[in-house]
């Protein structure tokens, strides 16, 4: 199959701005270690910057990955990214505020969890490219 130079330039112009955005993105947790309870929610704060002075950034997912943890032992809470995290951060546009939450299973013995996780987006409400990551983790007791 043979494409034609204009598909050609549309699917190159398509990928640009994808790669052009991909490290407009300064991502913080605060702290990344947290304490919590088994039953509850352990929610992250952190900071999202913008750092680029001309392009806007979709943020259109977020994704957690577990280290050293028991299936079924914990639940992101994918809900309070898309409630608190803006989609678009414009030009130099900084988010301060929670990032996400993990609820811990009632059945889960005391401990620790650790892990990655990673902001998605890029130039389009489409865009997937992982734009940063920030490890996290915390400790757990039993409720009393």
């Amino acid at each position: 199959m043979r494409l034609k130079l204009p598909t050609l330039l549309f699917g190159l112009a398509l990928l640009l701005p994808e790669i052009a955005v991909q490290a407009h993105l300064a991502f913080f947790l605060k702290p990344a270690e947290h304490p919590g309870t088994v039953g509850n929610e352990v929610v992250f704060t952190g900071t999202l910057i913008n750092t680029s002075r001309t392009e806007t950034l979709f943020l259109n997912n977020i994704q957690l990955n577990f280290i050293n943890s028991a299936d079924g032992q914990f639940t992101t809470d994918t809900n309070v990214f898309f409630a608190n995290v803006p989609g678009i951060l414009r030009p130099a546009e900084t988010y301060r505020g929670v990032v996400f939450a993990i609820v811990l299973n009632p059945a889960t013995p005391p401990g620790r969890c650790f892990g990655i996780v990673a902001i998605q987006g890029g130039a389009n409400i489409f865009s997937t490219t992982t734009l940063g990551t920030q490890p996290w983790g915390f400790r757990f007791r039993c409720r009393r």
